[in-house]
């Protein structure tokens, strides 16, 4: 999951001494308003693969990105857990 990538690239540049910028997590719904852009339809697909809800309407497009916020705030969780143990 891509996820998970990122978030162990987070964990790297918060160990890493040499880079002195605080990486914190955040989430951003940019990319579910921007539906005049043509890779929009390619978004959808994204999201519904990585929310595991099939985006057909904007209720459903609602509970993916819903979900996917759930899984960030979870990683978020994680990070903190693992900066507070370092």
């Amino acid at each position: 999951m891509i996820r998970l990538t990122l978030l162990n690239i987070m964990r790297k540049l918060a160990k890493d001494d040499t880079f002195d910028v605080k990486v914190l997590p955040a989430w951003r719904p940019d990319k579910a308003m921007n539906l005049e852009k043509p890779e929009y339809l390619d978004y959808l697909k994204k999201l519904s693969e990585v929310s595991g809800i099939e985006v057909k309407s904007f209720k459903t497009l609602i509970e993916a990105k819903k979900n996917v916020w759930t899984i960030s705030r979870r990683e978020a969780a994680l990070y903190q857990i693992m900066l507070l143990s370092m």
